[in-house]
Formats: C-alpha cells, sequence, structure tokens
C-alpha cells in the first residue's frame, strides 16, 4: 500500500489578489503527511508559486501532477490532494457549476 500527494500553494504574490500563508499552508501539510502519517518525500508533488520554486502551480501542472498521482495508484493506496489558494466557480459539461 502506498500513500501518494499532490499539494498546491498559491500566494499570487505581487498582483492584486496576492494571499500571505498558502505557501505555508502546503509546507505545514507536508511536514504533517511526513512526520504524523508516513508518506515519503518521493510520493509527494508540491507546486507553489515561491520564488525559486522548481515546480510551478499551472493549470496544466497540476492537472499533470494529479495525472501521474492516479497512474500509479493501486487498490488500496492513499491518495492526498491539497490547494491553498483562490477557487472560482466554472460551468461544468453538460451545465451546472462546480468550485474549483
Amino acid at each position: 500500500m502506498s500513500k501518494r500527494a499532490v499539494l498546491v500553494g498559491c500566494n499570487y504574490d505581487k498582483t492584486r489578489f496576492n494571499l500571505r500563508g498558502c505557501i505555508n499552508d502546503v509546507e505545514t501539510t507536508s511536514s504533517l503527511l511526513f512526520n504524523q502519517f508516513g508518506f515519503e518525500i518521493a510520493d509527494v508533488t508540491v507546486l507553489t508559486d515561491a520564488p525559486k520554486s522548481k515546480h510551478l502551480p499551472t493549470g496544466k501542472n497540476i492537472k499533470a501532477a494529479l495525472k501521474d498521482m492516479v497512474g500509479k495508484a493501486n487498490t488500496r493506496d492513499d491518495l492526498f490532494f491539497y490547494f491553498s489558494g483562490h477557487g472560482t466557480a466554472v460551468l461544468a459539461l453538460g451545465g451546472g457549476c462546480c468550485v474549483i
């Protein structure tokens, strides 16, 4: 049984919509996953908009990270997704609305 996670933190620095603490939320959550829940560093993908971040939280990168996590999953694996940042509402295929 494996444990895998994708963690996303967006502070939107240098925009009029900037937030404070979203990257800190991801750092705290990753520490919790490693220290309390036994996740391995290699099985956790972190995407943030922090300066010098290796993995930016673009839509393309988030979708790729989720696809990779799910693609590696087996029965009884634990999968965890965490997002800290702004959300929005978009029209769902076939009508209706979903919050993203």
